[in-house]
């Protein structure tokens, strides 16, 4: 891949995002609807605060379960703390930091996002699956594509 390739070419940038206030179920609901893996948690000013993975849902549902917890939307919303299941201060990276960074970072770390941040403002989220795009249109380029853009469906914040 082309070293000169910068995240801020291949990141998504229209997020799905949460807050410190949703409910478990909520979450559930915007993994389901917007087949997204990794839900960035932010403030109101959209400052990063933390991240939740489908994995961590996962592992949220099958800790009540193990304690013999029946489960239901009500009984996982119950005792759901967005704090104590996110993970605050997750690693990120810049947009203008080189692909090269981004895939060390990922690399180096147990996970498969980084959030991209600007001014403690998330701009945008880069993964396993953008970093296969951009490697899959450098391997086979389409004419008409001038750029390595990742073109996503939009969410919005």
């Amino acid at each position: 891949m082309k070293k000169d390739i910068r995240v801020k070419h291949i990141m998504t940038m229209e997020l799905v995002v949460g807050n410190v206030n949703n409910k478990f179920s909520q979450v559930l609901d915007f993994f389901c609807k917007f087949k997204i893996a990794h839900l960035p948690i932010v403030e109101e000013n959209n400052k990063l605060l933390g991240i939740i993975s489908v994995n961590d849902a996962l592992n949220y549902m099958h800790e009540k379960l193990g304690a013999g917890n029946s489960l239901s939307y009500e009984s996982l919303d119950a005792d759901f703390k967005m704090d104590e299941l996110m993970t605050p201060e997750p690693y990120f990276i810049s947009a203008d930091a080189t692909v090269e960074e981004a895939l060390e970072r990922l690399d180096k770390g147990r996970f498969q996002a980084l959030p991209v941040v600007e001014n403690e403002i998330i701009v945008g989220i880069i993964t396993n699956k953008d970093l296969v795009k951009a490697f899959s249109y450098e391997v086979n380029p389409v004419e008409t594509r001038s750029t390595y853009s990742i073109e996503t469906s939009g969410f919005g914040i």
